[in-house]
């Protein structure tokens, strides 16, 4: 008897974002602070590899990394460029990854107890092992800056590593909805990880100038968080942004207009953590990001 071939029904975007998301609201997202803090600065050792061995980009992107899901990590990219060598932060376990150009693991450092310059002074071993001239390596003094002066001599302590997987699933989560969007729209730039302020977001360039002070445009993005919340949030805001803000769209999922300093929609990880079930999560999110994204897109037509 002939066997029948069984065909499989192809998944939507949306139910595999309701399979992959992974629930967060484990840890308190208002104590994440100060593990948060730790994967900044040390993201800065990844995004100095672009810094400083690719040509500088008008958008800075030589310096930034993206999320892979595969390896669960944050990897830069490659250089040279189209090349053999990237680096990478995997948040857990905390360390630092050598990748080839198959992006598999050749060599990992783990970062809990090591400082800064210890960090530095591998991956310089690392660069010299491929060829590359190790002096080259340093760092955008604004990253410095804003990311680890103050604790530049300072081991790297993870106290709770509960909170290194409360973030890890809050990236691995963001990009469930970011990548599809990004592929699914012309307009869209790739996904990347900045990390001057460590938020990941793709740019929807509705009407892409030269000036960039001209252009229209939604970001759409996950911060892990920052000054003014201090959890992880969600976020859409338009550009240029409007004059006025008495009127603005209504927003669903629980989501809410932030108006002071800038303008966009935020929902925020305490908001998404009121169901822990994974799949109402996920929902909340997909609600609030597409009525923030017509929202905003009703805001620049007008």
């Amino acid at each position: 008897m002939a066997r029948k071939s069984l065909k499989r029904e192809k998944m939507s975007p949306q139910k595999q974002i309701a399979n992959l998301w992974t629930s967060v609201g484990l840890v308190n997202p208002l104590q994440l602070e100060k593990t948060r803090g730790q994967l900044h600065r040390a993201v800065q050792l990844v995004a100095a590899v672009g810094h400083s061995y690719l040509n500088k980009q008008a958008d800075d992107s030589q310096s930034s990394v993206t999320w892979s899901t595969e390896l669960a990590a944050l990897p830069g990219k490659a250089v040279p460029e189209k090349a053999s060598l990237s680096f990478a932060l995997q948040p857990v376990p905390f360390k630092l990854l050598v990748l080839d150009n198959r992006l598999s693991i050749y060599e990992e450092l783990a970062l809990n107890g090591r400082t800064q310059m210890e960090a530095e002074q591998w991956i310089r071993r690392q660069l010299s092992g491929f060829g590359l001239d190790e002096s080259l390596y340093h760092y955008d003094a604004r990253q410095l800056e804003i990311a680890f002066s103050p604790e530049y001599d300072q081991p790297f302590t993870i106290e709770r590593a509960d909170d290194l997987k409360e973030l890890k699933a809050w990236f691995a989560n963001a990009v469930l909805f970011l990548q599809p969007l990004a592929e699914g729209r012309s307009d869209a730039s790739p996904v990347r990880c900045w990390p001057h302020h460590f938020d990941i977001a793709t740019l929807l360039a509705l009407r892409p100038d030269a000036d960039p002070e001209k252009i229209t445009s939604i970001s759409v993005g996950m911060t892990p968080g920052d000054s003014r919340y201090k959890e992880p949030y969600f976020y859409i805001t338009p550009w240029p942004y409007p004059k006025n803000t008495d009127t603005l769209p209504a927003l669903d999922g629980g989501g809410f207009w932030h108006t002071e300093n800038w303008i966009g929609a935020v929902l925020t990880a305490s908001q998404i953590k009121k169901n822990r079930d994974a799949q109402k999560q996920q929902q909340r999110v997909d609600a609030f990001l597409q009525s923030a994204v017509k929202a905003c897109e009703e805001i620049l037509h007008h």
